[in-house]
């Protein structure tokens, strides 16, 4: 049986769309994002849900804020909320046994452990990725418009105070005020002073040298990327714009397309047969594709107020 941990940003679509403003003349542009501050009152609901893929039976629902970022710890699943700005911790029957969180939280995204048994965390609304010990330390941080991403959407200055007094977690940033939006996060696989990226605004995976803050450019191109992951034989990474899950050699060239039919492509992974799992939003369900023939075989569809952000299988 594979179990799979699904978290659905919110519940409350209606809600959000009423808060969603795009920029006509950036969208031209092909720029996406909002100009525009939800609110910090405002309930957007947000659930997460444990699966059991093979029958498609949800085996438990747990009502949580905007749950983004998902990830196994050891002994307990992390999960992210964007609303809460912290991470929970959660024990195998789905309680929350302790919470992470810290003054430059803001929309966090995606989540990582490390083999150091420490947790990266992209904290996007200040265009930062922060790492914290099991005790809640957190022993690095980088934010991009320290390292060369210095200008928002608007081609103006990036300037945030995020070592003083600002609690940011209260703040709301809307995605075209970020230089970066950066979104995943992981420890690349074979150095473990280097991190990985996705740079949404850039369309961009970038490496960080943890020890210096300096990026490279790894692979351009892509459209509103999101979820950089290990695969079997190197990466992956889901160019979510264009629908496609890209998979690239350990060197970072690009070896293959799986094209998932769908308009917003949030997350990809592989699981544990060595198939991929895509979470096609417009779509509202997820697919498994065979890894050989390219070929939709299971599907789960899910209702329509459900905005999925994040799949990992778990057990």
């Amino acid at each position: 049986m594979k179990r799979i941990y699904l978290s659905f940003l919110t519940t409350r679509l209606d809600l959000m769309r009423k808060h969603w403003e795009e920029n006509a003349t950036l969208k031209q542009k092909g720029i996406s994002g909002t100009n525009k501050e939800i609110g910090r009152d405002v309930d957007l609901g947000g659930v997460l849900v444990e699966i059991d893929w093979d029958t498609k039976k949800i085996l438990r629902k747990h009502a949580l804020s905007c749950p983004s970022g998902v990830s196994r710890w050891g002994d307990v699943i992390a999960v992210a909320s964007m609303r809460q700005n912290e991470i929970y911790l959660l024990d195998k029957a789905g309680q929350v046994v302790r919470t992470i969180s810290h003054p430059a939280f803001n929309d966090i995204h995606s989540l990582w452990v490390t083999s150091n048994d420490t947790l990266l965390v992209t904290s996007t609304g200040v265009d930062g990725i922060l790492e914290f010990t099991r005790e809640g330390d957190c022993v690095w941080q980088w934010f991009a418009f320290e390292h060369g991403y210095e200008f928002n959407q608007y081609g103006k200055k990036r300037i945030l105070d995020m070592r003083g007094s600002v609690d940011h977690r209260e703040v709301d940033y809307p995605t075209l005020y970020q230089a970066t939006h950066v979104n995943s996060v992981m420890q690349h696989k074979n150095e473990r002073g280097i991190v990985l990226a996705t740079l949404f605004h850039q369309g961009t995976v970038i490496s960080i040298d943890k020890k210096t803050g300096a990026t490279t450019t790894l692979v351009t191109g892509l459209h509103n990327p999101h979820s950089i992951r290990s695969s079997g034989d190197g990466y992956m990474v889901s160019d979510t714009k264009k629908g496609s899950i890209i998979l690239l050699s350990n060197d970072f060239k690009e070896y293959d397309v799986f094209l998932t039919g769908s308009h917003w492509l949030q997350d990809a992974c592989m699981l544990s047969n060595g198939n991929f799992l895509a979470s096609r939003s417009d779509e509202n369900d997820i697919v498994e594709m065979d890894c050989k023939t390219k070929k939709i075989i299971s599907t789960f569809s899910y209702p329509g107020n459900w905005r999925i952000y994040q799949m990992e299988e778990i057990y």
